[in-house]
C-alpha cells in the first residue's frame, strides 16, 4: 500500500509541475524549436517554471522509491490511473474541453489502461537486472534522435496563413518518447539500487546521462507544446507514448517479467494493442473552436499565480 501511494504521488506533482509550465509557457515570447537558446534562456529565467521543475523532479524522486519497490508491470497502471489529476487541472483551471471523438480515445486508453492493470501476475516482482552499456545505448540514442528530428520538424515547415493546426498529438508524440526514456533511466538506476543498495559514481552513471539528456530536449519540447497546445492532449498523448515505451523497452532491458500464462498475456498484449489505437484516433488537427493563439489571445491564467 506504502508503495502504491508512493507511485500516485509521484505522478500527481509531475501533473502539477506541468500545470506550472503551461502558465509559465503563456507568459513567454513564442517559442520555436528551432531557437534552442531563446528557449532554454526563456525557462531558466522563470519563476514559475522553475517552481513546475522542482514540482516535476520532486515527483521523479519518488518515482524511483516506487519503481526500488514494486515491479513496473504493476507500476505502470498506478502512474497511468492518476492522469485524472492532469484533467482535473486541465478542465477545472485552465477551462479545456475534449471533442467527442477525443473523449473516445480517451475512454479507449483508459480501458487499455484496466487491460494492463488486469494483466499483472500476483506473484511478479521487481528484478534486479542490467544491462550492458551498449544496449542501453542502443535502446536510448535512437529514441533521443527522433525526438530531437521531431523537436524542430514543426517549425521547419512553412505554414500558410490558413494552415489548421497540429494538436497536442505530434507534440505529445516527441514529449513522450523523451519521457518515457527519461523513466527508463529512473528503472535502471532503482534495479541498481535493489542489486548493490548504492548507485554508480555520478561520473559514471550512464543511466543520469541518459535521464539528463532526454531530460533537457524533453522539457523544452514540452515547454513548446503547452504554449501551442491544450494541455489535457498533450499530456494524454505523451502518457500513452511514455508508458508504453517503458514497458516495452524495460522488458528488453530489465528482463521485466512478462506474463506466462496465455490469459494474461492476452490480455496486456491487447492492452498495447488499444492504447495504440487510441493513439492514432485521436485527431491530428485541431477543431475551429480549439484553434486559439495563446499569445494573441492570452488566456485568463497568464498573469496570475495558477493555484
Amino acid at each position: 500500500m506504502e508503495a502504491a501511494l508512493t507511485a500516485v504521488v509521484a505522478t500527481a506533482l509531475y501533473y502539477l509541475g506541468v500545470a506550472f509550465f503551461k502558465v509559465s509557457a503563456a507568459q513567454m515570447d513564442r517559442l520555436r524549436g528551432t531557437k534552442p537558446v531563446h528557449l532554454l534562456v526563456a525557462m531558466l529565467t522563470s519563476r514559475l517554471w522553475w517552481t513546475g521543475f522542482l514540482l516535476g523532479l520532486s515527483g521523479f524522486v519518488l518515482q524511483f522509491v516506487a519503481l526500488s519497490m514494486l515491479p513496473l508491470s504493476v507500476a505502470q497502471p498506478i502512474f497511468v490511473s492518476t492522469l485524472v489529476v492532469c484533467l482535473a487541472i486541465a478542465f477545472g483551471y485552465f477551462g479545456e474541453r475534449l471533442t467527442p471523438r477525443e473523449w473516445s480515445a480517451l475512454g479507449l486508453f483508459a480501458f487499455a489502461t484496466l487491460l494492463v492493470a488486469l494483466s499483472v501476475v500476483p506473484v511478479e516482482r521487481s528484478d534486479t537486472a542490467t544491462p550492458p552499456l551498449w544496449l542501453l545505448l542502443a535502446v536510448t540514442l535512437p529514441s533521443i534522435l527522433i525526438a530531437v528530428m521531431m523537436f524542430s520538424a514543426g517549425d521547419w515547415k512553412p505554414a500558410g496563413r490558413h494552415a489548421r493546426k497540429l494538436t497536442g498529438v505530434a507534440y505529445g508524440l516527441s514529449s513522450g518518447v523523451l519521457i518515457g526514456t527519461m523513466e527508463l533511466s529512473v528503472k535502471g538506476m532503482s534495479n541498481v539500487w535493489n542489486a548493490h543498495h548504492s548507485l554508480p559514481p555520478f561520473l559514471t552513471n550512464p543511466y543520469l546521462y541518459t535521464f539528463c539528456v532526454a531530460a533537457v530536449v524533453g522539457l523544452g519540447q514540452l515547454q513548446i507544446a503547452l504554449q501551442r497546445c491544450r494541455m489535457a492532449i498533450v499530456l494524454t498523448v505523451c502518457t500513452v507514448v511514455a508508458k508504453t515505451q517503458l514497458l516495452v523497452t524495460a522488458t528488453l532491458l530489465y528482463g521485466e517479467a512478462w506474463p506466462d500464462s496465455t490469459v494474461y498475456g492476452a490480455l496486456r498484449l491487447t492492452g498495447f494493442l488499444l492504447g495504440l489505437t487510441a493513439l492514432a484516433f485521436f485527431p491530428r488537427y485541431e477543431t475551429p473552436d480549439h484553434q486559439i493563439d495563446p499569445l494573441s489571445q492570452p488566456h485568463h491564467y497568464a498573469t496570475r499565480h495558477p493555484f
